[in-house]
């Protein structure tokens, strides 16, 4: 078994959504320094730093919120969708998605793959990323009954966002800012497990995938 770990780790220079205030990590107390006897930090940061879930409640007013999520949409299998060329076009067409959609209906948890995590940690990863187009979004939300999206970009779309409210109004949980897709099988098992955080609209996430090699 290979436990393959698909986040990107958060610390003071983790790239942030422009607009959003950077992460801070403030060390209240060292252990053996000055007597204390455990280190101590505090974490200031937004609930879309780094590899993180989306909750309904993000876009819906009234909507689940993250610990309302269910928990089989956060653990099972998965399948990886190959989308290489969305990086040159700029977006994904429920067309792109279409071949894939046996698996989609049997495993209704996937992940995009176009490579764009590649692109993390530069000034273009924000704004010139691959968005899932309205159609596209409606096909995986409603004709595939999808539970869980994971993005290895970070949002499946850019202002006015036309996607993100089709796919959180059908109750679709939206993992972005994956990496290490190209690591996985087609079929593999995720977890993806959010914070318990009451009546808040995202978390971030540990995200990793299991491989059981036979």
């Amino acid at each position: 078994m290979r436990i393959i770990d698909l986040s990107h780790p958060l610390d003071a220079a983790t790239p942030v959504y422009p607009g959003d205030p950077p992460l801070q990590l403030t060390r209240l107390m060292s252990a053996g320094a000055a007597g204390a006897p455990y280190t101590l930090h505090a974490i200031a940061t937004t609930l879309h730093a780094g590899t993180h879930a989306d909750a309904p409640a993000h876009f819906l007013p009234g909507g689940p919120s993250i610990e309302q999520v269910p928990l089989e949409y956060c653990v099972g299998q998965a399948v990886r969708i190959p989308l290489p060329g969305a990086v040159e076009t700029g977006f994904i067409g429920a067309a792109d998605l279409q071949p894939f959609e046996a698996r989609l209906h049997k495993f209704r948890r996937a992940v995009l793959h176009t490579g764009w995590s590649a692109a993390w940690g530069t000034a273009r990863y924000f704004s010139a990323h691959p968005v899932l187009t309205e159609e596209a979004a409606a096909y995986l939300a409603e004709s595939c009954g999808l539970r869980a999206l994971g993005l290895d970009f970070p949002s499946p779309d850019q202002s006015p966002f036309p996607a993100h409210p089709v796919l959180l109004r059908a109750g679709v949980l939206l993992v972005e800012n994956l990496r290490g897709l190209e690591q996985v099988p087609d079929v593999f098992e995720w977890i993806v497990l959010p914070l318990a955080l009451r009546g808040l609209e995202a978390s971030p996430v540990r995200a990793v995938a299991v491989v059981r090699e036979t």
